[in-house]
C-alpha cells in the first residue's frame, strides 16, 4: 500500500476497505484520500468468513499493478 501511495497519490481520489490480518480476531478498516489515510480496528469477524476488500477511486490508476500487488499478499 505504501508503494501505491508513493507512486500514485496524486491520482488516488479516495480509497477504503476492510482487511483480514491473519491471526487478528477483528477486521481492520482502512480509508484515505490521496496521501492521508487511517487504519482502525473494527468489530470481530464473528460468523463471517474473514476476507479483504478494497475499493479505489482515482484517475488512470495502474489497475493491473494494483491487482498483482494485492494478489501477491494472499497465502
Amino acid at each position: 500500500m505504501e508503494n501505491l501511495l508513493l507512486e500514485s497519490a496524486d491520482k488516488l481520489l479516495r480509497y477504503k476497505g476492510m482487511l483480514w490480518i491473519d491471526g487478528e480476531p477483528n477486521r481492520l478498516l482502512f480509508q484515505g484520500v490521496q496521501r492521508l489515510y487511517s487504519a482502525d480496528w473494527d468489530r470481530p469477524w464473528g460468523d463471517e468468513t474473514p476476507h479483504s476488500t478494497m475499493v479505489f477511486i482515482g484517475i488512470q490508476l495502474p489497475e493491473d499493478e494494483i491487482r498483482a500487488a494485492f494478489a501477491g499478499l494472499k497465502k
